[in-house]
């Protein structure tokens, strides 16, 4: 029996790996995404724990205020503050990166199903050629034995 041979296999083929390659980069950017969400949760806590230090330290229990401790608790709050900014900049960077992975992963995608619906177009018609061409050797091989037990009688 014949056997089914696309012809665009190739294109296909290729079709399937650039997909793949796009789903990997939105992979990378979603690793990196998850990394700085991480270091910016890091980071609030940290602002928070540097707040309730510089309070205490302002609070000071009933004597002088220890300002060489204020000085630094203030510093270290505004070095987390500073650092978070930072992150939320290459977040909102991430972000926007990913978008555009997505886009063109979406565009990688629509362009393979778009390869594999024809596929399964030329299929269904090599199948369908496929049986009529079967249906046409049965109705012979029927009409030829017809005629051969008519020419025993």
């Amino acid at each position: 029996m014949a056997k089914f041979r696309f012809q665009l296999q190739p294109v296909l083929d290729h079709r399937i790996a650039i997909e793949r390659e796009r789903m990997r980069a939105l992979g990378e950017l979603e690793r990196d995404r998850l990394r700085l969400e991480a270091r910016l949760h890091e980071l609030r806590e940290a602002a928070t724990t540097e707040r309730e230090d510089l309070r205490a330290a302002l609070a000071g229990q009933s004597g002088p205020v220890d300002l060489t401790r204020v000085r630094l608790q203030a510093h270290a709050g505004f070095r987390c503050a500073n650092e978070e900014h930072r992150v939320v900049l290459a977040m909102a960077g991430v972000l926007e990166r990913i978008t555009r992975a997505r886009q063109l992963l979406l565009e990688a995608t629509t362009r393979r199903k778009g390869v594999e619906l024809l596929k399964e177009k030329r299929l269904q018609e090599w199948r369908d050629e496929e049986n009529r061409r079967e249906d046409a050797l049965l109705d012979e091989i029927a009409v030829t034995r017809a005629g051969a037990a008519g020419d025993g009688l």
